[in-house]
């Protein structure tokens, strides 16, 4: 029999691994409230209202992962999350994995934010730009190369080969 580890779910780190639940399970409820009301705001045609909508299978399916997430909530609290918030922040704050992770999620956001309010070509070579140099995808031409191509083909080709709007 071999000896049980921390991953193997042994007690030492679950109050760890609750408090990523928390937020997974939070976040997860967040984001399932927000699509509903989406969801919602679909025309809805003929007389049955919300069952012809769009919309309809996009809330169920809404209420079902929220309803699981907030399952994963309860849990993670009655394993004791709240008390493992703390490490488990100081531990992803020592880890270069974690920081990549933060940074590269602030570049996407910043990135999905600014589609529709600066003009698109422009947001798309800045966030190419700024991820390729972060992830160090070689020196200056080629991330300059890299990024031009990449806009050349999201902002030039593929709306004009396929007929799709830009945002």
């Amino acid at each position: 029999m071999s000896a049980r580890t921390p991953a193997d779910g042994t007690d030492e780190c679950a109050p760890s691994r609750a408090a990523g639940d928390l937020a997974l399970g939070t976040a997860l409820i967040v984001v399932c409230a927000w699509a509903a009301g989406e969801s919602l705001d679909m025309p809805r045609r003929g007389e049955l209202g919300l069952l012809t909508s769009p919309g309809f299978t996009p809330f169920l399916v809404c209420v079902l992962v929220a309803v699981l997430s907030a399952v994963v909530v309860a849990r993670a609290l009655m394993r004791g999350a709240l008390k493992g918030i703390a490490p488990r922040i100081a531990e992803m704050w020592c880890s270069e994995e974690s920081r990549r992770v933060v940074v590269l999620f602030a570049l996407i956001t910043g990135y999905a934010l600014l589609i529709g309010v600066v003009q698109f070509a422009v947001v798309t070579g800045g966030f190419l730009l700024a991820m390729f140099w972060y992830v160090r995808s070689g020196g200056w031409l080629t991330i300059a190369l890299a990024t031009a191509v990449g806009v050349l083909l999201t902002a030039v080709v593929i709306p004009y080969a396929f007929t799709m709007p830009l945002p």
